[in-house]
């Protein structure tokens, strides 16, 4: 692709301000075919991504414990900086409710140059990241799971005060590695693009700490049914929880990362804002979350 930056920011601009691609490839002497490949393939938006970032902060090994390495830092300052830059989530089309969050993800994950594995639909996690085999000081010594959650913003405030999982009891470990959800809260609708406005990249912990629990769920299903005994019922559980802002209203407008208090994090480039503690209602156990923001 053979754009230059100061093109690529121009297609961005006139995407904003709702134009079709025929009339951007008119203002910028492109083809619409390939104006529409900058929002709909991989490449292109990272490329679009790439010119709107200009300058990449360095990357100084983490300082944390080794035994918490984690992902999660290099990944939040990604999103940090692309937020900052207003790299914006491209809908593949109207109906797009899923997969441009994903995207967007996906192309912070490919910029920070990360070993990923996306899932399919309805399949938890979204996404496994990290390599085994990577150096310790650089990235998590196993593969973390990343589970993708969004809510429009409507009239300054989210559409929902909770969000769903689907067969899944969100906790902070999965398959034995550690888990996070990650959710957006952004806006614009339909096919125009989604601008980021609050994210929020927290240890699986803050929704539910009870891994055992959360390990148990089964779906099920009833056979027999119906006058002619070949019908089935499908008993699979939705689960909702409190999305973060609802449960931290402080973090509305926000782009803030989540870990436990245990894992000692402490890296120069991130800010410590305060420490949230939540209470397991069965046992009045106490569990300790650092909040942090990037410098």
């Amino acid at each position: 692709m053979d754009l230059n930056a100061m093109d690529l920011n121009a297609i961005a601009r006139l995407k904003a301000e709702k134009l079709s691609y025929e009339e951007i490839g008119r203002q910028v002497g492109r083809d619409s075919d390939e104006i529409r490949a900058i929002f709909q393939t991989p490449e292109g938006r990272i490329a679009l991504g790439d010119a709107m970032t200009t300058r990449r902060k360095t990357s100084p090994k983490l300082t944390a414990d080794p035994k918490h390495a984690t992902n999660a830092v290099r990944i939040f300052l990604e999103m940090a900086e692309a937020a900052e830059r207003n790299i914006p989530m491209i809908p593949r089309d109207a109906d797009d409710k899923v997969d441009f969050p994903q995207d967007w993800f996906r192309d912070r994950l490919e910029s920070a140059g990360l070993p990923y594995k996306q899932q399919g639909k309805n399949t938890y996690p979204d996404f496994w990241v990290g390599d085994a085999l990577a150096e310790i000081t650089e990235i998590a010594r196993e593969p973390e799971s990343y589970e993708v959650k969004s809510l429009a913003l409507v009239r300054g405030r989210a559409c929902r005060k909770d969000i769903d999982f689907n067969s899944t009891i969100p906790s902070g470990q999965k398959g034995g590695s550690s888990a996070f959800v990650l959710f957006f809260l952004y806006t614009g609708s339909g096919a125009d693009l989604r601008f980021v406005h609050t994210i929020s990249l927290a240890h699986g912990d803050f929704f539910n700490c009870d891994q055992v629990i959360a390990a148990e769920h089964r779906n099920s299903s009833t056979n027999n049914f119906g006058s002619y005994g070949d019908g089935i019922i499908r008993h699979r559980k939705m689960y909702r929880f409190p999305h973060p802002i609802e449960t931290d209203p402080t973090a509305f407008g926000r782009v803030r990362l989540t870990v436990p208090t245990a894992w000692g994090i402490q890296d120069r480039r991130l800010k410590p804002i305060k420490t949230i503690e939540r209470i397991v209602v069965a046992t009045g156990k106490s569990v300790m979350l650092d909040v942090f923001e990037a410098v």
